[in-house]
């Protein structure tokens, strides 16, 4: 038997399924068949697919798709390609704005991917500055469950404290 194949039989996982009524005891209970599991992953190269890939799957009559986690193949190299573009987004608002003002950046002073009042909460402690509040979704009771493959969205946010003086 082959690695990948000895590999394939040990992820391979069967429970069995007993029909569900309230007088059995696990004991009693009538075996109406077995529940087979294997973990797989899979790399989509087009991520435009991934949507109806999705849908497929999830179509498939007696199949169930549980733990879909996404994620990038390349991701330090995404990180990195997004932090340079939010350094020059952040660079290029601060110059626009500060022109209207007859104003110009001098040197920065900070950078960070965290915002500076959280730094400064963690710093000073909680009652440092207002909190923002964050708000959820409820869920609705009267919905059916249903399986929806969330987005996969890349961004990075930067934070940036520059040092200005008026305009020469």
């Amino acid at each position: 038997m082959s690695k990948a194949a000895r590999k394939l039989a040990e992820d391979l996982r069967s429970e069995p399924e007993y029909e569900q009524r309230e007088n059995y005891s696990r004991g009693h209970a009538k075996l109406i068949g077995y529940k087979v599991t294997r973990p797989f992953q899979v790399k989509v190269t087009n991520v435009a697919s991934f949507p109806k890939l999705s849908n497929e799957l999830v179509s498939i009559q007696g199949v169930e798709f549980s733990a879909i986690e996404g994620g990038l193949q390349k991701q330090k190299e995404t990180e990195a390609d997004l932090w340079g573009t939010a350094l020059n987004d952040a660079r290029e608002r601060a110059e626009k704005t500060l022109k209207s003002l007859n104003m110009r950046i001098d040197s920065i002073f900070a950078v960070s991917p965290i915002a500076f009042p959280e730094i400064e909460r963690e710093i000073f402690g909680p009652g440092s500055t207002v909190a923002g509040v964050r708000g959820g979704l409820a869920e609705r009771a009267d919905e059916t469950p249903q399986y929806r493959v969330a987005p996969i969205t890349v961004t990075q946010e930067v934070h940036v404290i520059y040092l200005i003086s008026p305009a020469k």
